[in-house]
């Protein structure tokens, strides 16, 4: 039973855990944890594997393509954030019986827009609490092209634009506003549900936050660095995104590396 602990199994075999976890190195396994996803409709898979086809053949043509994509994503900050259990530990001589607070009588978050292209990252850029549709087209208007000042004028002039398909992005001023600027180079949600082609707009595969590099990394990323200290106030907290995102950005090559990993990423979906 590959689910069973080393414990339990020594228990059930009546022998030591040592010899247990011995016998596992020697036969080269190694314990890994299950990773949350999205669980895909059957009707996913078509669009998945579409856009999965589209993308690798994009970089079969042009193997720098991934790379002048902006990649786009919103998330929410809270209080509390994330806590991973198995990498929180607190080494000491005696059990300090550590525990992190978890609930709290006064609750704030934040909304944050951030983006990526190439090795540049964009924002954050501080979202209403309430993230509507014409709040969404302000931004794209009066601060996108503020936001992109710093990315060199190629990427600008020839690259793409991602959006997930969020409610937001979805609605036609948007989607206008997107085309009038970036004409049929940008990934999205948008009516039709047209299959991939070479001519673009392309449709974003619903479900799919492993193909975009703010979801599988960026995200979680800086939310390790902005709770690592518990934080006090809304204010402490939009610092510490913003200090986050400043050590990204002098680390910029990871951006880089994990807008890689997308070719990777998308291979077992053809």
């Amino acid at each position: 039973n590959p689910n069973l602990s080393s414990r339990r199994a020594a228990v059930m075999l009546n022998i030591s855990r040592s010899t247990i976890l011995r016998s596992l190195h020697k036969d080269g396994r190694k314990a890994y944890h299950f990773r949350a996803v999205q669980d895909l409709l059957p009707e996913d898979y078509v669009k998945r594997r579409n856009y999965c086809n589209w993308s690798l053949n994009k970089v079969q043509v042009d193997g720098d393509f991934l790379h002048k994509v902006c990649w786009t994503d919103e998330a929410s900050f809270t209080r509390t954030g994330i806590t991973n259990y198995h990498n929180l530990h607190i080494w000491s001589q005696h059990n300090p019986c550590e525990v992190r607070a978890r609930k709290f009588q006064h609750q704030f978050s934040v909304n944050v827009w951030i983006g990526v292209i190439s090795n540049n990252l964009l924002g954050p850029f501080f979202l209403p609490a309430r993230f509507l549709a014409q709040l969404f087209l302000d931004f794209l208007q009066n601060n996108l092209n503020y936001l992109m000042d710093d990315v060199p004028l190629h990427l600008r002039a020839n690259g793409w634009f991602q959006m997930d398909g969020a409610p937001p992005h979805f609605v036609r001023n948007v989607r206008n506003w997107i085309t009038e600027h970036y004409g049929n180079q940008w990934i999205g949600r948008f009516p039709g549900e047209v299959e991939n082609n070479h001519e673009g707009p392309i449709s974003w595969p619903p479900r799919s936050p492993d193909l975009t590099p703010l979801d599988f990394f960026i995200w979680g990323y800086l939310k390790e660095k902005v709770y690592r200290v518990p934080v006090r106030n809304r204010e402490e907290l939009v610092l510490k995104i913003q200090e986050a995102c400043d050590e990204l950005r002098r680390n910029n090559h990871i951006l880089s590396a994990a807008i890689n990993s997308i070719t990777r990423r998308c291979q077992p979906s053809t």
